[in-house]
């Protein structure tokens, strides 16, 4: 799985987690991260 084009196994890594789930908790949903990243993208070009 992958979030962003970083996988989630990183970032279970980088947050130090040893249970995925645990990691899935802190990461929204892909749609979610969409969304965010496209109103940012927004912002900075308005």
């Amino acid at each position: 799985m992958q979030t962003g084009g970083m996988n989630i196994v990183d970032i279970q890594h980088q947050l130090r987690h040893k249970n995925l789930g645990t990691t899935l908790r802190y990461v929204p949903p892909l749609a979610d991260i969409a969304k965010i990243l496209e109103d940012a993208n927004n912002h900075e070009m308005g």
